[in-house]
C-alpha cells in the first residue's frame, strides 16, 4: 500500500474566508448610504463601507498569495529578512507563527 503525502490545504484559507466576510459588509455599508436622512450620516456610511471593503481585498489577496506561494509563516519569516520577525521553532502555538524581535 503507497502512503501519499497529506494535502496543506484542509480546507479554505481563513485569511480568504475573513476577507469575504470584510468584502460583504463592506458591500452593504456602501448599500446603506441611501438610508439615512442626512449628509454626515450618508458619508460615514461610505467611508466605513470603503474601510471594510479595503480590509476585505487586502484579507483575500493575501491569502490569494499564500495558498498559491505553498509558504508557511516560517518560511515566510525567513524569505523577509525586513519583516522585523523571527520564525518561532518553539513547538508553542503562536497565532501567525512568527515573533516579532
Amino acid at each position: 500500500m503507497a502512503r501519499t503525502k497529506p494535502s496543506r490545504e484542509s480546507g479554505p484559507n481563513p485569511l480568504e474566508v475573513m476577507g469575504f466576510f470584510w468584502i460583504a459588509l463592506g458591500i452593504i455599508m456602501v448599500v446603506a448610504i441611501y438610508a439615512p436622512p442626512t449628509l454626515f450620516g450618508k458619508l460615514t456610511n461610505l467611508a466605513a463601507g470603503v474601510i471594510l471593503l479595503a480590509i476585505g481585498l487586502i484579507a483575500l489577496l493575501k491569502g490569494r498569495r499564500k495558498r498559491i506561494s505553498g509558504e508557511t509563516e516560517d518560511e515566510c519569516c525567513l524569505s523577509n529578512p525586513l519583516s522585523g520577525r523571527t520564525p518561532h521553532w518553539s513547538g508553542l502555538p503562536i497565532a501567525g507563527g512568527c515573533s516579532l524581535r
